[in-house]
């Protein structure tokens, strides 16, 4: 009968035990629940970043059919790496302000704490830099192709705490989905179309604005010396 209880009492703490630690370390390892995002791989290339189509993440309430619903810009707005490492992601991101001027910025990027990561916060650092260590907004990947990572969707707010809390009604207020895109397109060629739905499913704006053009260019060469 002893011995019954016991084997019964272990049979009991195990469980607990199992379950406590579980939890071991928790407080000390901040790790991220989307463990197939990395903001790493996706920003970790040579060739220019290209925002292809953004949308708001809350619907403005403009009613548009069919083709009237995209706003094509044609600014060919592009990021392109400069220096990274594990913690910051320095690049600059341009866009066309006339057929031949380029306005470009210098930024830099710094990880949130995520193993591994996939949110950043974005710092303008161009001089004269216009508030120092002031957060410019912040960067959350939602989606990345799998293993080649040439097409990403990005949540993009400004949260002055640099956390992006998007269960923050101010912060959702001034987000936006970003779909991005390796290097320029071929003729006629689009995003693949896992990364579109994932584009869709961030936001039911109708309205959809595409600052991407087959024309655009950038006046830049990669690490094989091809122009872009």
């Amino acid at each position: 009968m002893i011995y019954f209880a016991s084997n019964l009492i272990r049979s009991a703490l195990l469980p607990a035990v199992i379950i406590f630690c579980s939890n071991c370390g928790a407080d000390y390892v901040k790790t991220n629940s989307e463990r197939h995002l990395n903001l790493l791989k996706v920003l970790n290339t040579s060739q220019p970043l290209y925002l292809f189509l953004w949308k708001p993440k809350i619907p403005t309430g403009e009613k548009c059919v069919g083709y009237d619903c995209t706003k094509r810009s044609r600014s060919c707005e592009h990021m392109r790496k400069t220096g990274m490492d594990r913690i910051y992601y320095n690049h600059t991101v341009s866009k066309l302000v006339s057929e031949k001027t380029w306005f470009n910025e210098t930024l830099m990027g710094k990880f949130i704490l995520g193993d591994p990561p996939h949110k950043m916060n974005v710092y303008n650092v161009t001089e004269p830099i216009p508030e120092r260590y002031l957060s410019s907004y912040c960067v959350e990947l939602i989606y990345m192709q799998p293993h080649t990572y040439n097409c990403s969707v990005l949540l993009v707010s400004q949260d002055i705490y640099g956390m992006c809390n998007h269960t923050n009604p101010n912060v959702l207020a001034t987000s936006r989905c970003s779909l991005y895109m390796r290097g320029k397109l071929p003729y006629r060629v689009y995003p693949p179309r896992e990364c579109q739905f994932a584009f869709n499913k961030c936001s039911n704006s109708r309205i959809t604005y595409m600052p991407y053009s087959p024309s655009c260019a950038v006046d830049a060469q990669d690490d094989k010396g091809r122009k872009y």
